[in-house]
């Protein structure tokens, strides 16, 4: 994993394809050529995975998800090891982004959420983890959709927590989301209130981008860039939030020259709480 400083930005680079070397000259060309990542601590994770693997068996596709399951474990090279995912839309897809690189399809089924059975299933998992000597490193709300835009995300995120509390004190709470519910101001108040209170929510934000025209390009929805970009600065400053990027190439053609200069002077300036970027 490389680390990198622009000004009071640290954009830590994760090498995502395949085991060769991924150039980012298009978004770092004016300080950097290149960006080689492959390094001691991808293999050590990836030892660390493959210990993992005749342990516990986790959910390795997210058609699996598809098939109504609230809880899937996941070896995970964000958290380091075993993740605990919780999926609130086991009926559909439900998400007002359509980014190209999303891997879950639209779908539809009969299944149901229920926080009481996902606070069961999420007791099993674990449980299950743990009689196998396997650490947990974070509970995780993800799945088929946007986690903050559910209905039944307040009274889940209460039951995490208190299952997070009684069997794995040491692992994380996360949220990975892509900000829209922020725009809603009850969910902007519970997210700074779990973020900054007991359950220190770990809030991990999507921004793909750095200007409008590519924020389309990217994440394909209706909702103005400018909008949501006002609304996370004004999260970003009452509470910690870790914000991701995603640097990919769009029907063949890779991210535009604007975009670097974009991201020298990130949209998020660094005031109120800590802030961490990482760039995929």
């Amino acid at each position: 994993m490389r680390h990198i400083k622009i000004k009071n930005v640290k954009v830590v680079a994760l090498h995502l394809i395949n085991l060769s070397f991924f150039p980012f000259q298009n978004i770092f060309r004016k300080r950097y050529t290149f960006v080689y990542i492959l390094s001691v601590d991808f293999f050590i994770r990836l030892l660390y995975t493959i210990k993992m693997t005749f342990t516990i068996p986790p959910v390795t596709n997210h058609r699996q998800r598809e098939k109504g399951v609230l809880v899937y474990p996941v070896y995970s090279r964000r958290s380091g090891g075993l993740s605990v995912g919780i999926n609130l839309f086991p009926d559909t897809k439900s998400c007002p982004f359509d980014c190209p690189y999303c891997e879950v399809f639209p779908f539809a089924s009969d299944a149901a959420f229920f926080p009481e059975q996902m606070e069961l299933d999420l007791r099993a998992a674990v449980a299950a983890a743990l009689e196998r000597n396997v650490a947990v490193r974070d509970i995780c709300f993800s799945g088929n959709g946007e986690p903050s835009l559910s209905p039944a995300f307040g009274a889940a995120l209460e039951r995490a927590g208190r299952v997070r509390a009684e069997l794995a004190p040491s692992a994380e709470l996360v949220l990975i989301t892509n900000g829209v519910g922020l725009l809603q101001q009850r969910v902007f108040s519970l997210l700074a209130d779990a973020a900054s209170g007991p359950l220190a929510l770990n809030i991990w934000l999507k921004l793909d981008a750095g200007s409008s025209g590519w924020y389309q390009q990217m994440n394909r929805t209706a909702i103005p860039f400018e909008k949501l970009v006002t609304k996370i600065k004004e999260f970003a400053a009452c509470a910690p939030v870790t914000l991701q990027t995603m640097l990919c190439a769009v029907d063949g053609s890779g991210t535009p020259d604007e975009e670097a200069g974009a991201w020298e002077t990130p949209p998020m300036k660094k005031r109120g709480h800590g802030k961490r970027w990482y760039a995929n």
